[in-house]
């Protein structure tokens, strides 16, 4: 008799789609997808008790195989031995910080952009990441403080107090630049630099970036 059933890590069966096709009890057609794609065929979709052990096992695989493989320190959030419905895993991954102090009073003129919210990272720090730490995460703390202002000319440029900080990796950095249409601001005074300092920066509204609230 042929046997179309699978065998996951722990030897426990796993549906296949031939199976899933065959079967006459009721379910949904999302958990008869589920099913195809292999998950446990004996487990009721209505017994949360049981996923939420499934799950267990499934994040100390991920833990230490594919967290492993991709090179990220991870671990299951203890808080889940006295809460099963904590979130599910703390990661330890790379983070670059950007502290954000001085506002780009002008970004409108220059670049279209909110000063309120105009940001810059510099474009060798981006192909240095993109190089060495593909996977990188970028902090943006902005920080403007009561009072600031620009004066230039019979014009006065100013911010609203702030406390933001956002996040994102690269691609995400990539698209918030290429939305505010991959405006560049060169420092002038650094163009026959020789000590290593950054050039020119991308700007970009720092709200297309994830919040941490």
């Amino acid at each position: 008799m042929h046997d179309d059933s699978r065998m996951s890590l722990h030897g426990l069966p796993l549906c296949s789609p031939a199976a899933a096709a065959r079967r006459t009890d009721p379910v949904t057609s999302q958990a008869t997808a589920m099913l195809a794609g292999g998950v446990r065929a004996d487990r009721s979709t209505e017994d949360k008790e049981a996923w939420c052990r499934a799950a267990e096992s499934s994040e100390r695989e991920f833990v230490t195989g594919r967290l492993f493989d991709l090179g990220i320190a991870g671990w299951i959030n203890l808080e889940k031995k006295n809460n099963k419905y904590a979130h599910d895993l703390n990661l330890n991954v790379r983070c670059d910080l950007k502290e954000i102090t001085t506002p780009f009073f002008m970004a409108a003129e220059l670049f279209g952009l909110e000063a309120q919210y105009a940001v810059s990272v510099n474009c060798k720090d981006m192909t240095r990441y993109r190089s060495i730490y593909p996977g990188i995460i970028v902090i943006f703390d902005v920080c403007w403080q009561d009072n600031l202002k620009m004066e230039r000319g019979s014009m006065t440029y100013t911010v609203n107090a702030m406390r933001q900080t956002h996040v994102g990796f690269l691609d995400d950095i990539r698209r918030a630049v290429q939305k505010a249409g991959n405006k560049k601001h060169e420092y002038k005074n650094r163009r026959g630099d020789t000590d290593g300092n950054a050039k020119d920066s991308w700007v970009f509204d720092v709200r297309e970036l994830q919040e941490m609230k």
